[in-house]
């Protein structure tokens, strides 16, 4: 055995051995070799089945999707050949191509169709397949063919080839399902087979182990750990929580590139790597919400930064806006004041134009001042809206006294027309409605050279019953706004005309203001304009009816009888909203555009029986004005005249005895108001007038005489406006130039009333009050805020320290006497002493300066006093200067003509006018008024005819004038000297 074994028997052995080991393995492996290539190619068919079936499910979305496109398309395409919006030659060439499109996708259903019947589908489905795209096909190109013919017929072929898309797409989505289906149903059966196979080795390592032990053993170790590795390695990837761990004996194993396990550890390493990437997208997604969250709080720490910081820059500007008002208010009230008291003591013309400008132009920028803030409080939300019954005749009242004079310096003619409709007495903000329409009237008169500017109030229609919405329109025939320039308007600071050689002044803002007042208010503005055409500004606005029955004009209110009237005005829109105020009175009204026709008409009337009542005549008309309109209705001796008003400029007074002559009870100054009709006629009617409240200038300021008053404040040029303005009433006066001043003398006195300015040095004004109201016997003295500071919280700061109320600087010297009238205890109020004005030896010496000029023709000594505010040593100065200046005007004036000169005859006449008015010449003022008007017109056949009647009136004023001066100088030497 040894000799055997040494001498080659351990071969033998070896092989005797070995060889049934070697078979049994060789078997084994070729066994297994089989198995595993039977298991590699059935892997190979199933990927290469699988592939085709995602490709057929790819083609059948695919197909699905192009069909669904295509629909699409065509039923756009019939939906502008239905509207006419393509033409024939369009619609076919789309035909065209929609043929051509529909045979390829033709071939590509039928393809699928071959495919899928094939792999996956019945025969009876394939072939639905089809027949539903041919249907849809032959729908589609019948519809796309008879489109431009009959469109009708076109859509309901696309409603059919809507039908069979839908049942082919229901085919596909089914046909989708199947072969996702048949791919799930391949990859469990690959699984499947692999654990088939799987088994099928592990059973032939178990046989020959039991024939060959070693060799099983080295072949199960093989097998075992490798497979345990990669099992290990699947169990660890499914548990695992966070990042999955490496796989180095697994990665080695993939990278050998012979041997059926490679393919398996890629395989896991690839599902390791699918495990990672969604780690890695958990991970970014889970910072990013982070750093969202993270960016939220960033952003919205600076939001409310940013709030605050918006807050405090608002609050800064308010206080600088409060700042500015008050720096600026201060000297303004120097100005006005100033102003006020200069032309207390003014003479001449030039002196009183001079004053009047300066105050317009301090005016103005008061205005520009106010409107800047306005447009802060609207901008910060702090401007509060009232809610108050007002009179909306008494509002157009207002507007006419404000934009009057303006309009008549340039002869334009106001019109005011209110909707019948409408009643005289709302509920609402007054104060805002006047600011927008007034901003639209003052551009109105500012942008216009000749012609009319209308104002109009209608209701319109509104959806909530409790409410009244009115249209505001003011109309002018001005220079008109280009579309371009309407665009910018109502924006802040914004103007029609920017260049730098604009015409027209303003800031801008008062446009702004009124939209943003408008919105408030739940309205809305808006303008419509042409160049050359004039402009018409509207604002729509809702009012609540009257809460309390105030009075209001009534409808009739004291005519008891229904009067017939003629209304004669050349101006159509002048005459229309005369006849709409008659029916608002219940009167009966008729029209007439001249003079020619109203005497025909009045007596017409007289003949038919039914004679008017009351004629309504407009001053200038072209043909026969209206006082030679009066004088012939008067000639035609009616057995009863109609009454007879003449509506005349705004400011023009005629003089009495002419309108007289002419028969006219009464004239009435344009522009008319529904109240301002109702009056006119009922004092034609009673010769009565009609009773009207006084202004605050007309009150007895006597009553304030005596009184003892304290002024608080620091600034001196205020300091000298206050206490001329409070002296000149006769008030007894103390000043404290600041708070703590105040407080002393508030201490050591008693005052009847106590004005104090907001800010001084040391104590400011609110604290100054605090600390009197303090004081044994004061708590009940009235003290009056007297400041510039303009914003309503200031007003509120000084009614919460005890103040009675609020005069705003610059100061208007009648509200401040209205407001210490309102003010004063009321047992200073029921003693007054006696004014000048009521003192006997003042009334003696008027009286006699009245007796020695009575007798001058044309001379109102009363209107002229009255012009000088009873001041005769003043009067008697405006008498010396007109006979020193204006004596010789009348032949200046024509030599002035004559040369061609009129616009320096114009101011000529200008300057007459204004002196005359001074001393009370009526008749010369009458006269003057008309050469300027007629000469401004370039009339100069009317100048002269005017003139003609001046050369022969003013030389008698002036040589009567002096003839009394003489007599008063010879006479009566003392009165004189009072004068």
């Amino acid at each position: 055995m040894e000799n055997f074994l040494r001498r080659g028997g351990r071969r033998t052995l070896t092989l005797i051995i070995l060889l049934p080991l070697l078979l049994v393995g060789g078997s084994a492996m070729i066994f297994n070799l089989s198995t595993v290539y039977s298991l590699k190619q059935q892997q190979a068919d199933d990927n290469a089945e699988q592939r085709e079936l995602l490709a057929l499910l790819n083609e059948a979305t695919a197909l699905s999707e192009t069909l669904a496109a295509k629909q699409l398309k065509v039923s756009e395409t019939l939906g502008l050949a239905r509207d006419g919006k393509m033409a024939e030659a369009a619609l076919y060439r789309s035909h065209a191509s929609l043929v051509d499109q529909m045979a390829a996708l033709d071939r590509r259903v039928t393809d699928l169709a071959e495919h899928t019947r094939r792999l996956v589908i019945p025969e009876r489905e394939a072939q639905a397949l089809i027949e539903d795209f041919q249907g849809y096909r032959n729908y589609v190109v019948m519809a796309s063919d008879i489109a431009a013919i009959d469109p009708g017929t076109a859509s309901r072929h696309i409603d059919q080839a809507r039908a069979h898309f839908i049942a082919f797409a229901e085919h596909a989505h089914h046909l989708a399902l199947v072969l996702g289906k048949r791919v799930e149903a391949r990859n469990e059966a690959a699984t499947s087979a692999f654990a088939r196979h799987f088994a099928s080795v592990r059973l032939t390592v178990i046989a020959g182990m039991l024939a060959m032990l070693a060799l099983a053993l080295l072949i199960a170790n093989y097998f075992s750990r490798r497979m345990s590795l990669l099992a290990e390695g699947m169990m660890s990837l499914a548990a695992s929580r966070e990042s999955p761990a490496p796989l180095p004996e697994i990665e080695r194993l993939a990278r050998r590139k012979h041997g059926e396990i490679a393919p398996l550890a890629a395989a896991v390493l690839d599902f390791r790597q699918a495990l990672l990437d969604r780690h890695d997208a958990e991970k970014q997604l889970r910072d990013y919400q982070q750093n969202l969250e993270s960016l939220v709080e960033q952003r919205t720490a600076e939001v409310n930064q940013a709030r605050l910081a918006a807050e405090t820059a608002n609050r800064a500007k308010s206080a600088f806006l409060a700042n500015m008002s008050h720096e600026i208010r201060t000297p303004m009230n120097a100005i006005l004041g100033l102003t006020h008291l200069m032309r207390r003591d003014a003479v001449l013309p030039r002196q009183f134009e001079h004053l009047d400008k300066i105050g317009d132009a301090a005016q103005h920028l008061l205005g520009i001042i106010n409107d800047i803030l306005d447009f802060s409080k609207i901008e910060s939300g702090k401007l509060a809206l009232e809610n108050a019954d007002f009179d909306l005749d008494g509002l157009f009242r207002s507007i006419h006294v404000l934009i009057g004079d303006k309009a008549a310096d340039k002869n334009l003619e106001v019109v005011t027309r209110i909707d019948p409709a409408l009643p005289m007495m709302l509920c609402g903000d007054r104060m805002r409605l006047g600011q927008i329409l007034l901003n639209f009237a003052n551009n109105a008169v500012k942008f216009t050279e000749h012609g009319v500017v209308s104002l109009r109030a209608r209701k319109v229609d509104t959806p909530r019953p409790e409410e009244i919405r009115i249209r505001f329109e003011i109309s002018d025939t001005g220079i008109g706004i280009t579309p371009e320039q309407q665009s910018r308007l109502f924006q802040p600071f914004e103007q029609a005309d920017l260049s730098t050689t604009r015409n027209f002044g303003g800031t801008g803002l008062g446009l702004a203001i009124s939209r943003r007042l408008a919105e408030l208010m739940g309205g809305r503005v808006g303008v419509t304009s042409a160049p050359d055409q004039g402009s018409t500004f509207w604002a729509e606005i809702p009012f609540q009816p009257a809460r309390s029955p105030a009075a209001q004009i009534q409808a009739g209110r004291g005519i008891e009888r229904r009067l017939r009237v003629l209304v004669v005005d050349d101006l159509d829109e002048a005459r229309d909203a005369l006849v709409d105020m008659l029916l608002m009175l219940q009167l009966q009204g008729a029209s007439v555009s001249g003079g020619q026709q109203a005497i025909q008409q009045v007596a017409a009337a007289a003949q038919r029986g039914q004679p008017f009542d009351l004629v309504l005549l407009d001053w200038k008309m072209p043909g026969l004005d209206g006082i030679e309109t009066a004088r012939q209705i008067q000639a035609l001796h009616l057995p009863r005249p109609p009454l007879m008003i003449l509506v005349t400029a705004y400011g023009r007074d005629e003089p009495a005895d002419q309108l007289h002559d002419a028969g006219i009870r009464l004239s009435l100054s344009k522009p008319v108001t529904p109240s301002t009709l109702h009056d006119a006629i009922l004092e034609s009617l009673s010769g009565e007038a009609t009773t009207q409240p006084l202004p605050v200038s007309a009150l007895d300021l006597g009553r304030l005489r005596g009184r003892r008053v304290l002024l608080a404040e620091d600034n001196p040029i205020n300091q000298e406006v206050a206490l001329e303005l409070l002296r000149e009433v006769g008030l007894a006066v103390d000043l404290a130039e600041d708070g703590l001043a105040a407080v002393e003398l508030a201490r050591k006195n008693t005052y009847d009333l106590i004005l104090m300015d907001m800010q001084m040095p040391r104590l400011d004004g609110i604290a100054a009050t605090i600390q009197i109201h303090r004081l044994p016997g004061a708590s009940e003295t009235p003290i009056l805020a007297m400041t510039a500071n303009a914003f309503a919280e200031d007003r509120q700061a000084c009614l919460n320290a005890g103040m009675a109320d609020h005069v705003a600087k610059p100061v208007d010297p009648e509200q401040l006497y209205s407001t210490m009238l309102r003010w004063l205890p009321a047992q200073a109020l029921t003693a007054p002493a006696a004014s000048s004005a009521a003192d006997p030896e003042v009334q003696d010496q008027i009286a006699r300066l009245k007796q020695m000029l009575g007798g001058i023709e044309g001379l109102n000594v009363d209107a002229g006093l009255r012009a000088v505010h009873g001041k005769l040593a003043t009067y008697r100065r405006v008498i010396e200067l007109f006979i020193a200046t204006h004596a010789d005007d009348a032949s200046r004036l024509r030599e002035l003509i004559l040369a061609g000169q009129l616009r320096e005859g114009e101011q000529l006449a200008h300057a007459l006018k204004g002196s005359a008015a001074n001393l009370g010449a009526g008749e010369i003022r009458y006269l003057a008024e008309r050469i300027e008007q007629a000469l401004r017109r370039s009339e100069i056949h009317e100048a002269e005819v005017v003139l003609s009647m001046l050369e022969i009136k003013l030389p008698m004023m002036v040589s009567a004038l002096a003839g009394k001066r003489e007599s008063t100088t010879e006479g009566d030497a003392n009165l004189a000297r009072e004068v």
